[in-house]
């Protein structure tokens, strides 16, 4: 799961109090989630990798999308950005549900 912010990068400063906020509440949200084995958690302000993985460009920002890295397929939040949505979404794809499409 790679969270997506946008950052000054010759301040390495993230861009406003919004995408401090996102990281936070995506720190959080790894820490709850204990299912180390299935997914790994991290944030970049490198857009143009995600979009060019995604072929479009992922807005809003801040944003998350989760990448099978067998795969390549990527997935996307459906609604508003929330820890609970978050976490419905890993559980989602945790155990295979159909409620879950490819972005």
């Amino acid at each position: 799961m790679i969270a997506l912010l946008e950052e000054f990068k010759q301040l390495e400063k993230l861009l406003t109090a919004k995408n401090e906020e996102f990281r936070e509440l995506m720190k959080a949200v790894a820490e709850a989630y204990v299912d180390e084995d299935k997914y790994l958690f991290g944030w970049t302000s490198e857009l143009s990798t995600i979009n060019s993985i995604a072929i479009q460009t992922i807005s809003p920002l801040p944003n998350v999308v989760i990448i099978n890295s067998s795969t390549l397929q990527y997935y996307l939040l459906d609604g508003e950005v929330s820890p609970q949505n978050i976490i419905n979404l890993l559980e989602d794809l945790k155990n295979d549900s159909n409620n879950v499409e490819v972005s």
